[in-house]
């Protein structure tokens, strides 16, 4: 059988009150039983069912003996820690035990007070009980409270968990602040009758009163008092105030005589106020013919509920019409005057009738019930306190909004400038947290408030309503420009989406930009729109529908707008989410330091899959303040490196370090794959950092190179000659230049391994003939392979021995050599094994095809290439078919820098600039079995078919 927890509270309180008689003395076993069971009486199971058994009666008991003597009419406080040491019980939070004659507010005051102070109330237990005391205070007997003597007093136990707190001066304060509640509670309940005594007075002597203002105004007053004293008003405090004029000014005088509940002691400051004459506004005020004034209480409430208390004013004239005096009460409506209609509230239903017989709208068309669910629904504590006119205006105002999508504004100011009452009406959708927190903002710094407090109305309707009361400084409340205010609360409430439309039809146009709103309004996730304005979604917008209409990777290094120095580099693409190991060592070796990722999915209508915006926050490292001079190079480098089109190593970083394009970095790194197979001793990182040490130095190297061999600077002067054109002498003396610079810039390295490097760089520059960097493909783009064309005897550190010219063919996925001992050599390529020496091998076998071709007139040449990138466990079809595509390349490379022969005449390659002579000089052989010349000759598909010819089709070898 389950036991229920109902079940187990019953026999957990029955253990409970058996063990309370055992821990009293036997006379009082039956008052400690009996408290016990009233203090678990009205207690949830979940409350006390899992709580330790030695907690929940040390707790109880506690309260039972605190209660033992108290001083009638004396509320008893005390806050505390409990502990096993000092009380023999313990719980983690802190204990408010309070002890007082059972009146109403009590329980709500007292919790008021614990949640203003950012406390957590986390257990609440209240027990009514009958007690009988002797004259000392001394607690007699505790008894049922059906049964009990008439001589016993119903008392209020508090038992309150709040936050912990042990600070000494904040348990007092606390204590002191829920004792001077308690005595505020006291003297208004105490004064209650003769609070309502006093109303009832008042509308006696209004029956017989000949009063200055319309007889209907009279009627409605009398019922409002009635209705105020028929259950809904709390009668917190009274004071009639005396109105007398002293030397042609108003005074507006306490009586404290007059005084009842919380007004029944005068503070000072009342007093002042009193002797201080009224100023010309509030005077003017005072002396309107009117009967009733209802406003809001300059403080706030203690009892009952913590909000401005409501002040009911009314005012008393002498058989001339003169103001005499003023009947003050304070107090709060109860609920039920903010739930009934407007039309069962005297003085609420004139109003609500002036306004709409001045509308001049029938109640039952259209408008005129719209007219009426607006009076029904207006806030009712303003509903109180407007006038006619200013009601008039607003809720005109707001019927003229109809189901208007836009922001509105209405204001009206307190009488007395302590507030303005701003209505913002938003659309619903947009009445977010953000938005009330902005607008409160801008209504605070308008009227030069502070402490707003915002209500919400959000029903059905397509615009929510937020009443701000903004607390002012009175007379200086500043004159506010309406529309400028209600349009700048317009621009408050506009969305991110907004913005983003905004931003797509000024880009695009009215119906482009629409139809791309329409597919993206939805598209973006909320962190996205948090972290990026509409603005600058709009590009992403771009190179979102790039991603999905051609499946390219997109990349953007951008300067985040903030005040701080904060960068970031998108990476946007389509399909599944890329690993970070794929992408960081890319970045990195760009010289990005990745600091933070944040993904996001960006998903258009209609889009099959999302798009993946990666957003990588990056440290400042060595970026600038501007990235325009780097953002497209790093850019188009990184989509390089990504397709495999460009290696993914340091000297990437020279993009950003030195400024670099991607080709421009291609150019170094061959240069260093070369010296690597010379056989030079420094490695390729060193090589990388001190190029990126020294960014100055390395554009000067590229400028030395593109010096040389850029066409449209024109032709160039030829080496070992005095001979040449005007412009190849320009190319000359600017080479003579730019060198001079270089030397200069070398006098400030101080590391002779890097004044080793750069210098290398120089001279291989110096020993290069011819390239094929500025040649084009017939789509007009920089080729993925280059080659160089050296003078092998100006070429430094090179071991013996030293061919006549050799051409080394650079890509991302094959390196090649072909070296030749003479103008007229003949020899074949190969395919080698040899990654970090292939040079070696082909050195070796051209000095054997040197020997073997002494006997004829060709002196020896060899070549080979070393494919990079064979697939690790490939089938054979798969090895063969990298390996041909690394030999069209090699083929093609050597090709490019070789002058071709039609008709008999040297024709030179477009893009070459030629510091050597005329050369057309080709050998090839198949070799390892990897394809037959025919094969190689198909798949190249080039117009290099003087050299290859006959020799290809035949499977043979070939030269010149």
């Amino acid at each position: 059988m389950t036991i229920t927890a109902e079940q187990r509270q019953v026999d957990l309180i029955d253990r409970l009150a058996a063990e309370a008689r055992n821990r009293v003395s036997p006379e009082l076993g039956d008052s400690a039983e009996h408290f016990i069971r009233r203090y678990f009486a009205h207690v949830a199971p979940d409350d006390v069912i899992y709580t330790n058994f030695d907690t929940l009666l040390g707790g109880a008991l506690s309260l039972w003996e605190f209660g033992a003597q108290r001083t009638p009419g004396v509320a008893k406080v005390r806050l505390f820690t409990p502990t096993i040491e000092n009380n023999g019980w313990a719980t983690e939070h802190t204990v408010l035990e309070v002890v007082n004659d059972d009146m109403p507010f009590l329980v709500d005051s007292v919790t008021a007070e614990v949640i203003a102070r950012d406390r957590k109330l986390h257990l609440l237990l209240h027990p009514i009980i009958r007690a009988r005391r002797d004259a000392q205070g001394n607690r007699v007997e505790i008894t049922d409270t059906l049964a009990a003597p008439t001589d016993a007093v119903v008392e209020s136990y508090m038992h309150v968990e709040i936050d912990q707190e042990t600070e000494p001066e904040e348990l007092e304060s606390i204590r002191g602040s829920i004792e001077r509640i308690l005595a505020q509670v006291r003297l208004s309940v105490t004064d209650w009758r003769a609070m309502r005594d006093r109303l009832a007075a008042d509308i006696a002597e209004l029956e017989l009163a000949k009063l200055p203002m319309p007889a209907e105004e009279i009627q409605e007053a009398r019922e409002f008092l009635r209705w105020l004293d028929d259950g809904n008003y709390v009668f917190l405090g009274h004071r009639r105030y005396k109105f007398e004029t002293r030397d042609g000014k108003d005074f507006l005088r306490p009586m404290p005589e007059t005084g009842l509940g919380i007004l029944s002691q005068i503070r000072p400051e009342s007093v002042d106020r009193g002797a201080a004459p009224l100023s010309v506004e509030f005077s003017e005020y005072a002396r309107r013919k009117d009967l009733i004034i209802i406003t809001k209480a300059n403080s706030k409430s203690l009892i009952h509920r913590r909000l401005p208390m409501d002040r009911i004013g009314i005012k008393r004239y002498d058989a001339q019409g003169n103001l005499i005096y003023e009947d003050r009460f304070l107090g709060l409506f109860t609920s039920a005057a903010y739930s009934r209609s407007v039309r069962d509230i005297p003085m609420l239903r004139l109003k609500a009738k002036r306004v709409l017989d001045r509308a001049g709208l029938d109640p039952h068309s259209h408008n005129g019930k719209a007219l009426v669910d607006i009076l029904e629904t207006f806030p009712r504590d303003e509903f109180f306190q407007i006038t006619d006119s200013d009601l008039f205006d607003i809720a005109r105002g707001i019927l003229l909004l109809q189901e208007r999508q836009r922001v509105a504004l209405f204001t009206r100011k307190d009488v007395f400038e302590r507030f303005v009452a701003c209505y913002v009406f938003v659309p619903r959708d947009r009445y977010t947290e953000e938005f009330k927190e902005r607008a409160r903002v801008v209504l605070e710094e308008a009227f030069q408030g502070r402490d707003t407090q915002v209500y919400d109305h959000i029903t059905g309707s397509p615009l929510a309503r937020g009443l701000f009361i903004v607390r002012t400084t009175p007379g200086q409340v500043p004159d506010v420009d309406m529309r400028r205010l209600e349009a700048i609360l317009g621009e408050v409430a506009r969305t991110w989406n907004d913005r983003l439309l905004d931003a797509l039809t000024d880009s695009q146009g009215e119906e482009v930009g629409i139809d791309l709103h329409h597919r993206y309004m939805k598209a973006f996730p909320l962190a996205y729109a948090e972290r990026f304005s509409a603005e600058a979604a709009l590009y992403d917008v771009g190179h979102v529908e790039h991603v999905l209409a051609t499946g390219d990777l997109i990349v953007d290094l951008y300067r985040h707008r903030t005040d701080v120095r904060e960068f970031h580099c998108k990476i946007i693409h389509a399909g599944p989410p890329v690993p970070l190991s794929d992408i960081m060592p890319r970045l990195e070796n760009m010289g990005l330091k990745i600091l933070a990722e944040v993904p996001y999915e960006v998903q258009p209508l209609g889009a099959k899959e999302p798009v993946r915006i990666r957003d990588f926050k990056l440290a400042e490292t060595n970026l600038p303040d501007d990235l325009t001079p780097i953002k497209q190079k790093f850019q188009e480098a990184f989509i390089r490196v990504w397709k495999r089109e460009a290696e993914n190593d340091g000297f990437n970083g020279l993009v950003i370090n030195a400024e670099l394009d991607w080709d421009e970095v291609v150019v170094l790194r061959a240069y260093a794959k070369y010296l690597k197979q010379v056989g030079v001793n420094l490695s390729e990182t060193y090589i990388q950092q001190t190029l990126a040490k020294q960014p100055s130095i390395t554009k000067l190297i590229i400028q030395f190179f593109r010096n040389y061999f850029d066409p449209e600077l024109g032709a160039a002067c030829m080496r070992g000659s005095n001979a040449g054109s005007v412009s190849g002498m320009g190319r000359q003396a600017a080479a003579l230049g730019i060198r001079a610079q270089i030397e200069d810039a070398l006098e400030n390295v101080t590391v002779p391994d890097e004044d080793r490097i750069l210098l290398l760089y120089v001279s291989l520059i110096e020993a290069t003939l011819r390239t094929n960097y500025f040649q084009r493909d017939a789509e007009g783009q920089r080729k993925l392979y280059v080659s160089f064309k050296l003078d092998s005897s100006a070429v430094p550190e090179l071991p013996l021995p030293r061919p006549m010219f050799e051409i080394f063919v650079y890509a991302p996925w094959m390196e090649g050599i072909h070296l030749r001992g003479g103008k007229v050599a003949r020899g074949g390529l190969r395919w080698s094994d040899r990654r970090e020496d292939f040079r070696t091998e082909v050195l070796g076998l051209m000095k054997a095809q040197h020997v073997k071709n002494t006997v004829i007139v060709p002196v020896g040449a060899k070549g080979g290439f070393y494919p990079k990138r064979l697939p690790a466990g490939g089938s054979r079809d798969d090895v063969q078919k990298e390996v041909v595509a690394s030999y069209q390349t090699f083929i093609r490379g050597l090709l490019d820098v070789t002058d071709n022969i039609v008709n008999g005449k040297v024709v030179v390659r477009p893009g070459i600039v030629r510091r050597d002579g005329d050369d057309a000089y080709l050998v090839v052989a198949a070799d390892k079995g990897t394809a037959t010349f025919s094969d190689i000759a198909n798949a190249i598909s080039i117009e290099y078919g003087h050299w290859l010819g006959d020799a290809f089709a035949s499977g043979g070898s070939a030269g010149y």
